[in-house]
């Protein structure tokens, strides 16, 4: 997916870039090296330089802490860990 006018807050920080692409609303921080994003209304994560890691498929996603990210798909919320690998399945309110 090519990224073109995308907005990269760097929290703490009080730089902006501006990619290309703006459909993408990104808070850009320190979350285990991967980085929340957010484009039409679906959650994944980014790596610092702007690669889609793991795609947009969450209704909701958390930051990562040791190493996995708390996801929520439907009602229910799980973990992904850093390649996107579902290793707690969504059964938590």
């Amino acid at each position: 997916m090519a990224m073109s006018a995308m907005c990269l807050f760097w929290m703490g920080c009080s730089s902006t870039r501006v990619l290309n692409n703006p459909s993408y609303m990104i808070d850009l921080y320190k979350s285990g090296g991967l980085a929340p994003m957010k484009t039409e209304g679906m959650c994944g994560f980014l790596d610092f330089q702007g690669n889609i890691v793991i795609q947009p498929q969450f209704e909701e996603v958390n930051d990562f802490e040791e190493d996995m990210a708390a996801v929520k798909v439907g009602d229910k919320w799980g973990f992904v860990d850093k390649t996107g690998k579902m290793v707690v399945m969504p059964r938590y309110d």
